[in-house]
């Protein structure tokens, strides 16, 4: 008996919690997207945010509600005053800067977001080609809301590798950190569905040029180690092939303080091939598919590394690796280095097998 009464009381305090966790969520509006963009001559900001609402039948309902201000508080306040409820930030799945905001800086625009303790990991920043209403208005999913769609979409394309990793407090770790610049993915709205289109590149907190959907790929891979993901590439005029990347490894090298400065590469991979557009791969196609797909990722993966250069922009860290693995640099005198740098890209590719194509 005394069991009995013991296991009800539980299970009356947990209906409760899940009770009083209920009315919480009913008494706030809970967002999961927001969208900054330039207004009225570039003097303010447009801040569009999606509400979203559930009904009895699960069936998912949004407003969206734009204002004007000068500062992100000012847009905070004025956004508040257009909803039912007081809106509560903490599930925030998504901030999306249009190409005008990310070009102005938006360091200022994110600090509210990053001084929230209720903000985690979790919640991803974009920048987005065209109007970001637009996007924020896309019926892309019935069941969830657009913020929520936009971050999985993210989370997809890291886990297997056609993404690098990225989110808020990774933005603002690599633009505080001395020797590193930020990159952020790039949306757009595409009819039904919202599109990855390659990777905005920061110099400090500027979007200063685009990384196309193409090379996205190969960034990733010379930013950190990726074991997923297909890569296709030409072995002729004619022929063309595609590998998995069944896992791939990035070492640098980089030299000392005073000595003449270079960046050494060593990539790895192993890869399998898994569509061939010619009639069949023999011994030798397999030979020249390693040797084409060595040179492909050597020279491309230089012609990247060699741009960031001339640009003056370090999405791969290189400063910071410097200064901080490799004798010691001050990041100042890494930088006047910087442009007239050697760069040598070392690439090793093990094909595991050709599938049925052998």
């Amino acid at each position: 008996m005394r069991k009995t009464v013991i296991w009800m009381v539980i299970i009356f305090v947990l209906l409760m919690v899940g009770r009083v966790e209920q009315l919480i969520v009913d008494e706030v509006q809970l967002l999961f997207a927001v969208g900054f963009d330039v207004s009225e001559g570039k003097d303010k900001y447009e801040a569009t945010i999606s509400a979203p609402t559930y009904e009895p039948d699960q069936s998912l309902n949004r407003k969206i509600v734009s204002a004007k201000s000068n500062t992100s508080k000012g847009l905070r306040h004025k956004l508040g005053s257009e909803l039912e409820r007081p809106f509560a930030i903490g599930k925030l799945s998504m901030v999306l800067l249009s190409e005008e905001v990310a070009k102005k800086g938006v360091i200022t625009l994110l600090d509210s977001f990053l001084r929230e303790p209720s903000v985690g990991s979790r919640a991803h920043i974009a920048v987005v080609e065209g109007d970001i209403k637009e996007l924020l208005q896309g019926e892309f999913s019935r069941s969830e809301d657009i913020g929520m769609y936009l971050s999985e979409i993210i989370l997809q394309n890291m886990n297997i590798g056609y993404l690098p990793e990225s989110n808020i407090h990774l933005f603002n770790y690599a633009y505080h950190e001395d020797g590193a610049d930020p990159y952020l993915p790039i949306f757009k709205a595409k009819e039904d569905t919202a599109q990855i289109m390659g990777l905005a590149l920061f110099q400090d907190d500027r979007y200063v040029d685009k990384l196309e959907l193409n090379d996205v790929y190969l960034f990733s891979m010379l930013h950190e180690g990726v074991n997923q993901g297909n890569y296709e590439f030409s072995l002729d005029k004619d022929q063309f092939v595609t590998v998995q990347n069944n896992g791939s490894s990035i070492k640098y090298q980089l030299p000392k303080s005073g000595e003449k400065p270079t960046i050494k590469g060593e990539l790895s991979m192993k890869a399998t091939v898994i569509e061939y557009s010619g009639e069949e791969v023999t011994g030798q196609q397999e030979k020249l598919i390693k040797k084409r797909l060595e040179e492909t990722l050597k020279n491309n993966g230089e012609e990247m590394i060699r741009s960031f250069v001339d640009k003056g922009i370090d999405p791969l860290g290189f400063g910071a690796k410097a200064h901080n693995q490799f004798g010691g640099w001050a990041v100042d005198k890494w930088y006047e280095v910087y442009p007239d740098v050697e760069i040598s890209l070392q690439v090793t590719v093990e094909i595991l097998s050709t599938g049925a194509l052998g």
